[in-house]
């Protein structure tokens, strides 16, 4: 009984600690939220831009991230290391 016991609640912890670790790579979404946020193509002085993969020009081009909520990749790079499915 202790034995089980204690197996499940390693489960348990296991479990809970997982999900509260930091994601090193690739942790950006690889989707666009559809218009009007993210608009593009950017403002010519826009500093703080998003990039998503686009199939046609199986390139990332960059967003305007004034209205952009979520977490996306900040340099062109990163999206094609990352999002190479989606290219």
């Amino acid at each position: 009984m202790k034995l089980t016991f204690l197996v499940i609640w390693g489960c348990i912890i296991s479990a809970l600690v997982r999900p509260s670790q930091e994601c090193t790579q690739c942790c950006g979404s690889c989707t666009r939220p559809k218009q009007p946020s993210c608009p593009s193509p950017p403002g010519k002085n826009e500093k703080n831009l998003r990039y998503f993969p686009d199939k046609p020009s199986h390139t990332c081009t960059a967003a305007s991230s004034s209205s952009c909520k979520g977490k996306f990749y900040t340099s062109s790079k990163e999206c094609v290391q990352c999002c190479r499915s989606f290219l």
